[in-house]
């Protein structure tokens, strides 16, 4: 009503009748004059005032020229981890797949090979067909574990020249060894096992690091073993060939004065000698079947035994052992082993026996060729 309303500026509260330009004795008060901003405290990374001279807008430019670049980046490598992901395709032929594998990922980092027994068709020998698979190990999984358990019949290829970590397949007829005690022999294996790398590497086996998938009927023991060393791999399969004949040279060396090494010998169908291990295991390019499939023509899969979920307290879920079951799952930094087989010589300057020496190589895994990565 013809009255002014009152500014409730911190200095009009108290109500005591004082204009906005006014003192406290009601003298007139000079506007203080307002500091220009500086554009530069936008792009500071520090608290307070500018420095003098602020920032120049080229040094700004750069820093959000840096930003833009890294974020983009990232979103890049989202993507193509998203497209490596679902990466799905099938091929006739084993060549096939590796082609098209050597072409998408020429570093092997990503495109693994597997192949899947059709057990509805079969070639001239009465064998089932194989299809080849060439994808990531995310969305195999993603896949096979909505298999029907009667077409799971899958298997990993490890391909020659590859770092993988060691496997052991262990196997006896049940029918001519009858007296024989698959779980104790496995036990006289991983006695070995331990021995050996103890002996070579100063490494104590611990039980989490073994992965034991049994697929045994009332006809043949049948066992798989998969040992990852933690930071450590196998130069390639031939090398944990090696590791393997090391083993057997160890039981054959002491087999008179050790159970467990007279252990890791069976007689097969025809009556012969044979050792507990299979040495045929880890020949070029190996198929070497999935855990959780079985055979085409049979309902055996490959399931965890009784000991390895003891040492994994039972915490472990499908897809966590079907990873850590997969030979070629090799961290790219893992250091890489080696192994030689050389002569000894006798006293009298004769060859002897031999050694097996373990080394490391040069580098880590890095891709498929075990290319080091410095």
């Amino acid at each position: 009503r013809g009255t002014s309303q009152v500014d409730m500026t911190d200095d009009n509260r108290g109500g005591m009748g004082q204009g906005p330009d006014e003192g406290r004795n009601g003298a007139p008060q000079a506007k203080k004059a307002r500091r220009p901003l500086d554009p530069s405290s936008f792009y500071s990374t520090t608290r307070g005032p500018p420095s003098p001279g602020g920032v120049s807008s080229s040094s700004r430019a750069a820093r959000v020229d840096a930003f833009v670049n890294d974020y983009l980046a990232k979103l890049k490598e989202r993507a193509l981890a998203k497209q490596r992901d679902v990466l799905y395709t099938q091929w006739n032929t084993q060549q096939e797949a590796f082609e098209f594998a050597d072409r998408e990922d020429p570093e092997g980092d990503y495109v693994r090979i597997f192949s899947q027994e059709v057990e509805s068709k079969s070639n001239n020998q009465g064998q089932p067909l194989r299809k080849f698979l060439a994808t990531s190990y995310v969305e195999l999984w993603r896949r096979y574990k909505d298999v029907p358990t009667k077409f799971r019949h899958f298997y990993e290829i490890i391909r020659e020249g590859s770092p993988c970590h060691a496997y052991f397949d262990l196997e006896y007829s049940v029918l001519d060894n009858p007296s024989r005690d698959g779980e104790k022999t496995v036990g006289a294996f991983l006695h070995l096992l331990r021995k050996v790398l103890f002996a070579n590497l100063d490494i104590r086996l611990d039980d989490r690091w073994i992965i034991e998938l049994d697929s045994s009927s009332a006809l043949k023991f049948s066992r798989h073993i998969i040992v990852r060393l933690p930071g450590s791999a196998f130069l390639d399969n031939s090398h944990v060939g090696t590791f393997a004949a090391a083993i057997v040279e160890e039981a054959s060396r002491n087999r008179a004065a050790s159970r467990f090494s007279e252990m890791m010998f069976v007689k097969n169908k025809h009556g012969q000698e044979s050792t507990f291990i299979d040495m045929g295991v880890y020949s070029r390019n190996r198929a070497f079947r999935l855990f959780r499939s079985s055979k085409a023509g049979k309902s055996e899969a490959l399931m965890p035994t009784a000991r390895m979920m003891r040492a994994w307290e039972n915490s472990f879920p499908d897809e966590k052992i079907f990873m850590h079951s997969l030979v070629g799952n090799v961290d790219l930094n893992a250091r890489l082993l080696t192994l030689e087989v050389l002569a000894e010589g006798s006293r009298d300057g004769s060859t002897g026996g031999a050694r097996t020496v373990f080394s490391y190589a040069k580098g880590v895994a890095g891709g498929r060729q075990g290319r080091g990565r410095d």
